[in-house]
């Protein structure tokens, strides 16, 4: 039970003689909610403008919150999920902000239990602009990888360099050497594309090349070469 007191409109608590109460306590129930810390997960949606790219890099400035809830409410609760059409980077040329508002996405039975969180995280996606470098590859460049046992496979003669253009952000384009691109070409890959189990000795093929470049970097189109099968000759 509480004692029952009166106050004024300003809060100031009201004592006057002439004043009578007919009932001087009241019995009140209180529930007490249990709390949990809980991870905020993001999702992102969406491709930037043209000629620019994500970094990877993402500011959540809200990474855990406290939640407040009964027992069974808690126990489900395991991590509080912002979905990606909250965070949609689609046709964005530079660094995107924006203001998440967590209380939409808690579950039924949670509330908030942080006093100095209003609810609104903010989430910084960092996107800068591609570069771009030249280069080329030529026959000479190219391995063959996994050759079936009993055959030989080698790059038919290109007769002039292949020149690819190279996209990415600074940071990978820089790994990359313009001078020396390498790249393989995967028999079995080939076979398993194709559909076949065996290789037909003094047959060309048409085959993509498989460029050994950074991750992040991309080539603006793909590079194909002939590749001639023979019956390997053992002495």
């Amino acid at each position: 039970s509480a004692d029952i007191k009166l106050y004024d409109a300003k809060g100031k608590q009201i004592k006057h003689p002439a004043l009578e109460m007919n009932f001087k306590s009241v019995n009140v129930s209180v529930e007490i909610l249990g709390t949990k810390q809980v991870p905020v997960k993001y999702n992102i949606m969406g491709e930037p403008a043209e000629g620019y790219s994500l970094t990877g890099e993402v500011d959540y400035k809200v990474q855990t919150v406290t939640v407040a809830g009964k027992t069974q409410a808690l126990r489900q609760i395991r991590e509080i999920v912002i979905p990606e059409t909250a965070i949609n980077v689609t046709g964005q040329s530079s660094n995107m902000t924006v203001r998440v508002d967590v209380l939409k996405y808690l579950p039924e039975g949670i509330i908030l239990a942080e006093d100095n969180f209003d609810g609104k995280a903010t989430v910084v996606v960092y996107i800068e602009k591609e570069e771009k470098v030249t280069t080329f590859i030529d026959d000479k460049s190219i391995s063959i990888t996994n050759i079936p046992s009993g055959l030989d496979v080698e790059v038919v003669d290109m007769n002039t360099p292949v020149y690819v253009t190279l996209i990415g952000l600074k940071k990978d384009i820089e790994d990359v050497d313009a001078d020396s691109l390498t790249g393989s070409v995967n028999v079995q890959s080939l076979m398993k594309e194709l559909g076949i189990t065996t290789l037909t000795p003094g047959t060309f093929y048409t085959v993509p090349v498989k460029l050994n470049i950074p991750n992040g970097v991309r080539a603006d189109k793909e590079i194909k070469v002939q590749i001639f099968v023979a019956q390997k000759e053992f002495l």
